[in-house]
């Protein structure tokens, strides 16, 4: 009986083990910088209409003091009287706010995140601290604040004082809101001294709060909401995956393209919410692998392998069909750049690429789905060869994807069609391309026009060459970004063509599946 019971749990393992992704723990609080570094700030205004709670974050908890009915506090590294007298050290934060109110409008909590205590007054020197202390009858000690604090205070009454070096003062608005300078967010704000003397800001809330806030500056709120669906899946597994990626700094992603562009309350839109409610606790997994769900905002005829931009191979991030994005007609689709051997020579002296004067510019390498694996620039006094996602990153002004071809002096610009034999379609530049005449014959289109229509309106096509000097290169390409995942436009027009959003995630990113993990 025990062993058939043991068969019974092994099969049973066996049926649960594929769909035990969701056995993993992942959060759904996210922390964003806002301010940091050298836009750390030595003070902020912080609004919100129902008051504050004061406190600390420990991690992603916030651990609550008390309650201000203050709608506008001040948060700052410095204070004009710095003398306080501590009135006792308490085991218990319940315990140091009723002491904090019995003494009034001039106590107020002092707290390391360990040790918690109760200050009173400010004062200009210690003489004066311990006058008042006579004076008042206190039973105290003499200190003088920290040089690592935070000072939360409202109409110049202090409500707390923060020594950071542990954990940063938290403020968070009882109705969910708060206005930093004059910007809406959700969530609160955790203010720390991380390094120098201005504080950081971390903007904390719930993912999904972040989200509404992301979608629509990566996305148009106006574009089918199956697309939309599709991003806020993308950015959420974004966001997730790189918990801690700023941990140094104190926080999980920034508020920039390094990361993703967020700006709180003032970007989010009315398509904004459903596409991210709608996908709510959903991620993208490959097997049990959280996807690293990178996208652009166009990318061409076919997007690109990993392996060829970064170098890692990822198995769903392989080179997919694009067919979906209307390439031509979308900002930066396709794009043709110019760069003479002056300018190639200034850009790779900036770089400290000694190679002397450039004299040509060749991509040495495609790979197989199209896209320049290896460029290597020529000069007086040597070469210098560019790999992978460096091929595009090098003379940035010219080349907004790796997918391009160079020309130097005139070129011939060939423009590309759709064509279908019923069953397939393909992309072919219009003079590969067969066609019957009106008299019965077939030709090749060579630099004559070619017309397309679709019954509605009619569209020419036609070869044409320029000339140009030999000291100019002529970059040809199409798509804005690094080509690897998800096409933006090409979702776009997957969810006009009537797919779902779970068509679009599984079509970019190969051999996956959507799982609600929180």
């Amino acid at each position: 009986m025990k062993k058939i019971v043991g068969i019974l749990a092994l099969i049973l393992i066996l049926i649960i083990m594929p769909n035990m992704v969701s056995a993993v723990s992942y959060s759904d609080t996210v922390r964003v910088g806002l301010f940091y570094g050298s836009n750390a700030k030595g003070e902020f205004t912080l609004t919100s209409d129902d008051g504050f709670e004061l406190g600390y974050y420990n991690g992603r908890v916030f651990v609550d003091f008390y309650y201000t009915d203050a709608d506008t506090i001040k948060v700052s590294t410095s204070e004009s009287m710095a003398y306080h007298i501590k009135v006792l050290s308490v085991d218990n934060i319940a315990d140091a706010v009723d002491l904090m109110y019995s003494y009034g409008d001039q106590a107020f909590i002092y707290t390391n995140g360990s040790n918690i205590e109760v200050w009173y007054g400010s004062f200009e020197n210690e003489n004066d601290a311990f006058w008042e202390m006579d004076n008042q009858g206190i039973d105290g000690t003499v200190v003088s604040s920290v040089s690592n604090k935070v000072v939360v205070s409202s109409n110049n009454k202090k409500l707390l004082i923060m020594d950071t070096t542990k954990n940063g003062a938290g403020v968070v608005p009882d109705n969910g809101i708060i206005s930093v300078n004059g910007q809406k967010f959700r969530g609160g704000v955790d203010l720390k001294r991380i390094s120098g003397e201005n504080i950081t800001l971390v903007n904390v809330l719930k993912l999904d709060d972040y989200l509404y806030g992301v979608i629509s500056r990566e996305m148009s709120p106006s574009w089918p909401k199956e697309a939309l669906k599709a991003q806020a899946v993308c950015a959420r597994n974004y966001a997730v995956r790189h918990y801690n990626h700023h941990n140094s700094m104190g926080f999980d992603v920034c508020n920039t393209t390094c990361c993703q562009v967020y700006s709180g309350i003032t970007a989010e839109g009315q398509g904004s919410y459903a596409p991210v409610d709608e996908t709510s606790g959903e991620l993208l997994f490959y097997k049990e692998e959280l996807c690293n769900t990178v996208y652009s905002s166009s990318i061409g005829e076919r997007t690109a392998s990993v392996e060829y931009v970064w170098g890692t191979p990822y198995p769903y991030l392989v080179s997919v069909s694009n067919e979906y994005e209307d390439t031509d007609n979308v900002y930066n689709g396709k794009w043709t750049k110019t760069l003479t051997k002056a300018r190639a020579t200034e850009i790779m002296n900036s770089k400290n690429y000694n190679i002397g004067n450039v004299t040509d510019i060749k991509v040495t390498k495609y790979s197989d789905d199209g896209h320049v694996v290896e460029l290597t620039v020529y000069g007086t006094n040597g070469n210098k060869v560019f790999y992978r996602d460096n091929c595009r990153a090098v003379f940035p002004e010219c080349t907004y994807s790796t997918a391009f071809k160079i020309t130097n002096g005139g070129y011939t610009d060939i423009p590309t069609v759709k064509v279908s034999d019923g069953n397939k379609s393909a992309t072919k530049e219009v003079d590969t391309i067969s066609v019957i005449t009106a008299d019965g014959t077939i030709q090749t289109v060579s630099k004559d026009t070619v017309y397309t229509t679709n019954g509605y309106q009619q569209t020419a096509y036609s070869v044409t060459e320029t000339g140009g000097s030999s000291d100019v290169f002529t970059f040809i390409g199409e798509g804005w970004g690094h080509s690897v995942g998800m096409s933006q436009y090409g979702a776009k027009g997957m969810a006009e063509a009537g797919f779902d959003y779970e068509d679009i995630l599984t079509h970019y990113y190969t051999g996956t599946h959507l799982e609600c993990a929180f």
